[in-house]
């Protein structure tokens, strides 16, 4: 049921009374989900996405809402999986003994979580990328704690040696290509580090005058 009949933008008070009630009656009803995004919320509030969008960021930007891969929820909202979604997870993306950093197929999560038959499980999934507590990195999918032990490794090497190369990093992590190149690309992307040719260095030391 929408939580607004409104058809032309309210003043900022109103609609912020307006927004929070819908975020907040989502996580009361799905307290495993993310929050809303801004289609659902302005198909809620009755109000044009692009109407919407300037005062969604603006609560955003005063510290109200927080605005995590899509969804908007409150600033201090943290979603609280159910059991079966939480076995599911920790069943589906387990880790491997023998090999402590190979990750999971981001497909396979999705062809299992399809047949499950657990309620809000695709929302659980969102809720926990949207934490951080799963990283996709291209269609790998991996644990926080994951990807912290092997920024620490691959820290520590150029540190020890100022630039690795991708076969190095491969052999680091006692993975494949397949998996170790995306890594790389994904610790450009978090400005962690930076390509020169053929090789990766700290970004910040690469930077460094």
């Amino acid at each position: 049921m929408p939580c607004s009949i409104s058809i032309s933008p309210p003043p900022e008070a109103a609609l912020w009374d307006s927004v929070r009630a819908c975020i907040e009656q989502q996580q009361r009803d799905a307290p495993w989900a993310p929050g809303l995004t801004l289609l659902g919320l302005s198909k809620r509030l009755r109000l044009p996405e692009k109407e919407l969008c300037a005062s969604l960021a603006a609560f955003v930007e005063s510290g109200r809402l927080a605005h995590r891969i899509g969804y908007y929820a409150m600033s201090e909202f943290t979603p609280e999986l159910t059991g079966p979604q939480r076995a599911f997870f920790d069943a589906a993306v387990s880790l491997d003994p023998r090999s402590a950093f190979l990750p999971v197929s981001c497909d396979r999560i999705a062809t299992e979580m399809k047949f499950a038959r657990i309620a809000g499980l695709h929302h659980a999934f969102d809720a926990l990328l949207a934490i951080g507590a799963l990283i996709q990195v291209g269609r790998d999918l991996y644990r926080a704690g994951q990807i912290q032990a092997i920024r620490g490794l691959l820290e520590t090497a150029l540190r020890d040696a100022n630039e690795i190369t991708p076969a190095r990093f491969r052999d680091l992590i006692g993975t494949s290509r397949k998996h170790a190149l995306p890594l790389l690309e994904w610790f450009d992307a978090a400005k962690i580090t930076i390509r020169d040719g053929d090789v990766r260095k700290l970004r910040d030391a690469a930077l460094a005058p």
